[in-house]
């Protein structure tokens, strides 16, 4: 049985009204997990030098906002526990630090379509690598 684990964009976000935007689906009649990212200012570590410096990361479904997120360690050390546990179950490489602007969210999504988006927070352009991931 072959699987999709992973989709990855990497794209430039030109000014506070432009976004890249995904969609995705999840198929078959249960729930299911998935990690998405805004990969932003650790972009620098692998030489992207024009990183948005303040992603807003959104998952929709039609109009009805799922979640969101502008800093990925969250309000609580167990929410940053959570993000980076689902890091290392699916391979994905490490945010820079705690303290990074970069975005995720780990979701449960029922079956259906979903769009993801990254906008920029403070309104200024730069690269952003947006990654959704299924989780095992």
């Amino acid at each position: 049985e072959k699987t999709l684990v992973n989709i990855s964009t990497l794209a430039r976000v030109t000014s506070a009204s432009d976004a890249i935007v995904s969609g995705f689906v999840i198929s078959g009649s249960t729930a299911r997990s998935v990690l998405v990212r805004a990969v932003d200012p650790t972009l620098s570590a692998f030489g992207v030098n024009d990183a948005l410096k303040a992603p807003v990361l959104t998952v929709q479904q039609g109009d009805r906002l799922i979640a969101t997120n502008t800093a990925w360690a969250g309000a609580t050390r167990a929410a940053a526990e959570d993000v980076m546990d689902a890091f290392d179950r699916v391979g994905a490489f490490r945010f820079v630090d705690d303290t990074s602007k970069d975005a995720a969210l780990v979701v449960s999504l029922t079956p259906g379509a979903y769009t993801v988006q990254v906008k920029s927070g403070d309104g200024t352009p730069g690269a952003a690598l947006l990654e959704v991931y299924d989780l095992p």
